[in-house]
């Protein structure tokens, strides 16, 4: 996870201490289904709506993003720790109100939405916030916006690529995947289900945090969360991999997390239930 994400982004965008402003660093960022426009939202992260597969036009929509982008939590301040699971909280600390989100269309319309909650903000076993918007998913299609569909079944093979777009840098990469990783582990906390990216093809820029990957389905299959920056072990920016042997460390490789486990936290009507027995998360 790149603790400064947000405020190393912030000051690109501005210019200080003499970075390289956006428009510097970015080309035209085209329309797609499922990216989050915005660019100040979720503490200089990047977001995408989510769905699960066989949603209903009727269902609330979601934007998924990283729990450590939802400004929620004590570590540190901004963070949550290792654990802290919010559920169904105000999108905003000490705000109140909704947050607005924007989406681009593929024929570059503007789409705006109004995050009503945050249904699940955690980095206990993951690294997931969840937001609850206060459109439909008719509602936004019927302006042109169609969200990305959960992958229930990731099944990625070393070599395969994943489409990783950064709604923060409104650009994408081609991002080769190396392995599975049962854990890693990064200052407090301890991520399930990772995913290792080569970092040849992949280089992430602060900001590409919460950014979606997307296979060759076109469906989600994870979302980026962190990088090793340094070489060092298990510290701040600097994940290992745990393992039975001791921590592995391999600098500037980029991790992602698989998230379907989300789907064992759906009711019979297709509700999230984190308190359900089949559902992992927060336990």
């Amino acid at each position: 996870m790149e603790l400064n994400f947000a405020l190393l982004s912030i000051c690109v965008v501005v210019t200080c201490g003499g970075s390289l402003s956006l428009a510097d660093t970015t080309p035209p960022f085209p329309g797609m289904d499922g990216i989050v426009y915005t660019q100040n939202n979720f503490e200089g992260c990047s977001a995408s709506l989510m769905a699960f597969a066989g949603y209903q036009k009727t269902d609330a929509a979601l934007v998924l993003t990283n729990g450590h982008c939802t400004g929620k939590g004590s570590f540190m301040g901004q963070y949550p720790s290792d654990k802290d699971f919010f559920i169904n909280v105000p999108p905003r600390d000490n705000r109140g109100g909704t947050q607005e989100i924007e989406f681009l269309t593929q024929t570059q319309k503007i789409v705006r939405g109004q995050a009503a909650k945050l249904i699940l903000g955690t980095m206990t076993g993951t690294d997931i916030g969840l937001y609850e918007m206060t459109e439909t998913y008719g509602d936004l299609e019927q302006k042109g916006f169609a969200p990305l569909i959960l992958e229930s079944n990731v099944d990625l093979t070393a070599g395969d690529t994943v489409t990783l777009v950064t709604s923060y840098w409104r650009r994408s990469y081609t991002c080769t995947f190396e392995a599975n990783v049962s854990q890693i582990k990064e200052g407090p906390w301890t991520w399930n289900k990772a995913l290792r990216f080569s970092p040849d093809n992949c280089p992430l820029q602060d900001g590409a945090s919460g950014s979606p990957l997307i296979g060759k389905s076109g469906k989600i299959v994870g979302i980026i969360n962190t990088v090793n920056m340094d070489g060092e072990t298990c510290t701040l920016n600097n994940p290992c991999e745990v393992s039975a042997e001791g921590p592995i460390v391999r600098k500037k490789s980029n991790y992602g997390l698989v998230i379907s486990d989300l789907y064992k936290c759906l009711d019979d009507n297709r509700h999230l239930d984190f308190s359900l027995a089949s559902c992992p998360l927060g336990k």
